[in-house]
């Protein structure tokens, strides 16, 4: 719940936050200690270390933050990058437990 008191010199806004316990809803954690993505800067191919072999997707997005790729998370194999312009990018891991993000930067 979001609300804002009713007197006018008040700039106060309140902000009720409920228990995640009441709603059901997992949070999903930073796993960064369980990825490693290199080399970086990279130019046509990046490695992800998966070593606890987790199932998840790979999204890349640009800097204005729009999705570009959307890939599977596969364990420790390569992951071509060829068709990325020079740039700076961001790397988005979702596992079942958690994320992982890492900017990465492609050079041509």
């Amino acid at each position: 719940n979001i609300y804002r008191t009713v007197e006018t010199n008040m700039a106060m806004v309140t902000v009720s936050v409920v228990p995640k316990i009441l709603t059901g809803i997992k949070s999903i954690e930073p796993v960064n200690n369980l990825f490693s993505l290199y080399p970086n800067p990279s130019n046509s191919t990046i490695y992800i270390q998966n070593p606890m072999q987790k199932n998840g997707t790979i999204k890349v997005f640009n800097f204005e933050g729009k999705e570009i790729e959307n890939l599977i998370l596969e364990s420790n194999k390569e992951t071509k990058i060829e068709n990325l312009n020079s740039g700076i990018y961001f790397i988005e891991i979702k596992v079942e437990d958690g994320f992982y993000r890492k900017q990465i930067v492609v050079i041509r």
